[in-house]
């Protein structure tokens, strides 16, 4: 909680939004890129989600893409954030 009280202000000044799990980030198959400049669309089709992930911390600074089941696909400039403590870690290289 301390980093997330950290990070808010600065978040704030760039007019993006810092969000906590549980937020799910629902990423759609993948398509083709739209041209440089396109318009990537406000949401996608639900039918086409085949992964949701929930990170740590996450800032959305693309608004477009934020709903009421949490953000509609990934997005263009995102920060994700992954605790790493001992618990988390157990299992790993092993």
């Amino acid at each position: 909680m301390r980093l997330i009280r950290a990070l808010d202000p600065i978040v704030q000044i760039r007019g993006c939004e810092l969000y906590h799990a549980p937020f799910d980030i629902r990423l759609p198959q993948p398509e083709p890129a739209p041209e440089v400049g396109g318009d990537r669309g406000t949401s996608i089709n639900d039918d086409n989600v085949t992964t949701v992930v929930q990170p740590d911390i996450v800032v959305v600074c693309d608004k477009s893409i934020l709903d009421d089941a949490g953000c509609s696909g990934a997005p263009e400039r995102w920060w994700n954030w992954r605790r790493c403590s001992p618990d988390s870690s157990a299992g790993a290289g092993t």
